[in-house]
């Protein structure tokens, strides 16, 4: 709404230089993402170094308090790149979860298939005839139910029907056919 409103946001800074290393996004080692959300950085700091296994910062005179850490976010922010870097994102979902530092998966589009919330909210249904998922229609018209989705008709699928439907005869849908108009 704000951008509908003529509001102008300030560009993004480039990740390497953000204003908090740990509201920032990650690249795992399978090339997949994921996004720090640390809201107490006093109370999730240790246990996300533990997980890093990389302790070692805590003591560090450039990490060692909120202030010196906002001064070197793009050291930081390097030492953490070289670190998410050395596992894939399933390995950092289960140390991340177990340390109990808040973290968001940045998802791609394969991952919709298995996405938990698009199942839960009905978001993703299966064909009327059971083979795959799509998603569902967001339309709901009061007194009309609301009935399975079905596949788009191939090509030139239902012309004969549509031509017979319309008037034409079994001849001149042949001449059609064979002159390639239809399928």
């Amino acid at each position: 709404q704000a951008q509908l409103m003529g509001v102008k946001y300030p560009p993004r800074p480039p990740r390497s230089n953000a204003p908090n290393p740990f509201g920032n996004p990650y690249r795992c080692a399978d090339g997949r993402w994921l996004n720090l959300v640390m809201l107490n950085e006093a109370r999730q700091l240790p246990p996300l170094m533990d997980a890093l296994e990389s302790t070692h910062l805590l003591q560090d005179p450039r990490f060692a308090q909120q202030e010196a850490r906002r001064a070197n976010t793009t050291a930081l922010i390097s030492l953490l790149d070289l670190a998410f870097a050395k596992q894939d994102l399933a390995e950092w979902r289960k140390r991340l979860d177990k340390a109990g530092i808040t973290f968001g998966v940045v998802g791609t589009l394969a991952d919709i298939n298995d996405d938990v919330q698009m199942h839960a909210a009905g978001d993703l249904v299966p064909f009327a005839d059971g083979a795959g998922l799509t998603v569902s229609n967001p339309v709901h018209l009061a007194g009309n139910p609301h009935r399975a989705p079905t596949r788009a008709p191939g090509l030139g699928q239902h012309s004969t029907q549509i031509l017979q439907d319309a008037g034409f005869g079994a001849t001149e849908i042949e001449k059609l056919h064979n002159s390639r108009v239809i399928r």
